[in-house]
């Protein structure tokens, strides 16, 4: 019992670090302006975004880290100029396994903090003024999680009885953007960076990413040098350095020698090549044969079974207690996992 507390303690720490990973890659993605108007024209279908230009953004620098959330969050916030006006976008990352049923709350209080900010902005005769007003604050909540979105998109549906008061209480809706829901055609018709990475971030199985990224070599080629530069960092940074591969830093290299010469098809077929040398050495190591890290051959059997039954691989990990980073072996080779073990299985009970 004890072992498996202390493996999910050490699996959410590692999820920790990956996540602000993802976090830091997606936000140096987002504070290049060009990357945000992409994504603003090709995410955001309002009239209030088509005659935004890149000079009409200002990133603002400053992290808005409340007590409640200081181990969760991560934002960009643009003023934005809207037909000559002020409009503040506050975009929260959300990359977290499991939903998090607090979101409006959250977003409440980031609001509170936003206006905190624009009012200390201005002195005190200017806020006495009649024709005074706040800007509007636009809510964005990216998220990559899994499990599916249930989460209130406005936020009077968390307060009780909202109904009775409906013209007394406060409310807002934000815009979710839900990257494992967006379609992988649409994404690949967008073509640029934003959408190539969402498009690539549906993956977390290294094999399946360079797939991925065989089906959309056309579009990265067809990348200005400076955001297929952006793109090829995003993708060692965030997907290479969060794999367990223990040839990880052979894909990094390749990576890094790809954003000096641009050669986008070596390097998919260099990353694959070191993918199966990988492979090809867990086999030699026995870790396929038999002796998944010393684990009774029934777990392994009761894990093809449960991976055959779609249950999740966090669950199958506490069933039998595998590593999750085992769980992951078995299901990328299952149908070799099947033809070894239940074999064994059905012979076993032939001949009894």
């Amino acid at each position: 019992m004890n072992n498996n507390i202390s493996q999910e303690k050490s699996e959410e720490v590692k999820e920790t670090i990956n996540n602000k990973k993802h976090d830091q890659g997606y936000k140096n993605t987002f504070k290049n302006k060009e990357n945000m108007i992409d994504f603003l024209n090709s995410f955001i279908k309002e009239d209030w975004v088509k005659n935004i230009k890149k000079e009409d953004l200002i990133l603002v620098d400053k992290e808005f880290i409340l007590s409640d959330f200081k181990d969760e969050e991560a934002d960009i916030i643009y003023k934005v100029k809207v037909n000559g006006e002020e409009i503040i976008l506050y975009m929260l990352l959300e990359f977290q396994s499991k939903v998090d049923f607090r979101m409006p709350i959250r977003l409440f209080m980031y609001i509170c903090e936003i206006y905190r900010m624009y009012l200390e902005e201005h002195d005190d005769n200017t806020k006495r003024q009649k024709g005074f007003r706040l800007p509007p604050v636009i809510p964005l909540v990216l998220y990559n999680g899994k499990t599916n979105w249930h989460v209130p998109r406005s936020f009077k549906e968390i307060i009780k009885s909202h109904e009775m008061y409906s013209d007394y209480v406060i409310d807002f809706n934000y815009l979710l953007f839900d990257i494992h829901r967006m379609n992988d055609e649409e994404l690949k018709k967008i073509a640029n960076v934003v959408s190539t990475i969402f498009y690539l971030d549906k993956e977390d199985d290294i094999e399946q990413i360079v797939k991925r990224l065989d089906t959309i070599k056309g579009i990265i080629k067809r990348l200005k040098i400076d955001k297929k530069k952006n793109l090829l960092r995003w993708i060692r940074n965030v997907l290479i350095e969060n794999t367990s591969l223990d040839n990880k830093e052979k894909l990094i290299e390749i990576i890094d020698e790809t954003i000096e010469t641009q050669e986008v098809d070596i390097m998919i077929s260099n990353m694959g090549r070191v993918i199966n040398e990988g492979m090809e050495a867990k086999f030699a190591e026995g870790m396929i044969k038999g002796e998944l890290n010393g684990f009774k051959k029934n777990s392994i059997i009761t894990a093809i079974k449960l991976l055959s039954e779609n249950l999740s691989i966090e669950l199958i990990s506490r069933c039998t207690r595998l590593k999750i980073d085992d769980v992951k072996e078995i299901k990328n080779n299952l149908e070799i996992y099947k033809e070894k073990y239940l074999k064994d299985e059905k012979e076993i009970s032939l001949k009894e």
